[in-house]
């Protein structure tokens, strides 16, 4: 099996026009998809129907991706993306939540809040100031010392273990997503699994099962 990652960004002033772009890496990935699996850094519309895995839905450079207040903009976050393609399509949400174990604890429940697949990077923040990809320096993973090995390796041991017991959501439907208190969010899967995520400082009560303050909690149907 051969797994292939292929940029399917689209450039408007490019001599290769949009519509062209688009149908260029949509021959891409069925060709790639005829030696095995395909990832891609987007998950766009064209490329779906051959994609089997999405880098990242949606950039961001913010370590809380909370609700209100993290861009002037955006009032908050809602995973359309991931209503409508998880099941079909693995996906990490953010950017930023590639390397969640290292990360805040809010990106450990954007995972669980958007169905997401665990992803690591080994060196991939490439600049020295705020703007990288994955996030803030510091972090990565590195394998430079036996320290750092240890380190990443229990890391990627965190969503090795996620992806024993909650794998198995990612081959489910979304099929509600909403908000049911101040900063927190309820998931609905498609087999009856439910995940609440609290966002809040104070622990919340759902149906008798206490979600601790910045934790989340899956409650699976009986």
């Amino acid at each position: 099996m051969h797994a292939v990652l292929v940029d399917v960004y689209i450039y408007p002033n490019h001599p290769c026009y949009g519509d062209d772009a688009a149908e260029y890496a949509r021959l891409t990935l069925e060709k790639c998809a005829e030696l095995g699996g395909v990832a891609s850094e987007g998950g766009y519309d064209h490329v779906i129907p051959t994609l089997d895995f999405a880098l990242y839905v949606c950039m961001s450079y913010k370590d809380k991706l909370t609700t209100a207040g993290e861009f002037p903009l955006i009032d908050d976050y809602y995973p359309i993306w991931h209503v409508i393609y998880n099941g079909y399509v693995y996906s990490c949400p953010f950017s930023n939540s590639v390397n969640y174990p290292v990360k805040s604890p809010q990106m450990a429940m954007k995972i669980q809040e958007y169905g997401g697949h665990p992803t690591f990077y080994y060196y991939a923040g490439h600049r020295d100031d705020e703007n990288n990809w994955i996030g803030r320096p510091g972090q990565d993973l590195y394998c430079e010392t036996q320290e750092e090995l240890e380190a990443s390796a229990k890391a990627i041991k965190v969503g090795y273990d996620y992806m024993k017991e909650y794998g198995y959501l990612q081959y489910l439907f979304i099929e509600d997503h909403c908000s049911i208190a101040d900063k927190v969010y309820k998931t609905t899967y498609s087999d009856g699994t439910i995940t609440i995520c609290n966002y809040s400082d104070d622990p919340f009560e759902y149906k008798g099962t206490i979600v601790p303050a910045e934790d989340w909690k899956v409650i699976k149907k009986k």
